[in-house]
């Protein structure tokens, strides 16, 4: 989906030490909302990637992963959309390939990576900045 360009809210309010609302995210190729929702008393991760062909549904903190893709839909010039494979426990793994992979020796390599994630950190925090500093 490329890099990310912009990070913008919607609408949002601040909520103890964290910021809930809605997020406008800009990348390289495409566009896309975040939502984080507020008043509810349990925590979820939730995550649906749309596109034109297929679905990807991260579940359960990204425990479960779902892939999906189009094919024909009974109605003419629409499609649907089929299971075509399902992961479990993902996340766990994740966390041992992640060591794993910053474990190895391409440091150099690791290196970059790991500044693009601090880069975007660094835009996140500037939103909850913004943020708190408008509520002010």
């Amino acid at each position: 989906i490329g890099e990310i360009k912009d990070i913008h809210t919607i609408k949002y309010k601040k909520h103890s030490r964290d910021i809930v609302g809605d997020f406008n995210i800009v990348t390289d190729n495409c566009s896309g909302m975040v939502c984080v929702l507020d008043g509810i008393k349990y925590s979820e991760f939730e995550l649906t990637i749309w596109f034109d062909n297929a679905k990807v549904c991260f579940k359960n903190g990204g425990d479960n992963v779902f892939l999906y893709t189009t094919k024909p839909s009974i109605y003419k010039g629409y499609n649907d959309l089929k299971l075509i494979k399902s992961y479990s426990k993902v996340l766990k793994e994740y966390a041992l390939d992640s060591l794993k992979f910053l474990l190895n020796s391409e440091f150099e390599k690791n290196k970059a990576i790991l500044k693009k994630h601090i880069s975007l950190h660094q835009k996140i925090f500037g939103v909850i900045k913004e943020v708190d500093e408008v509520s002010h």
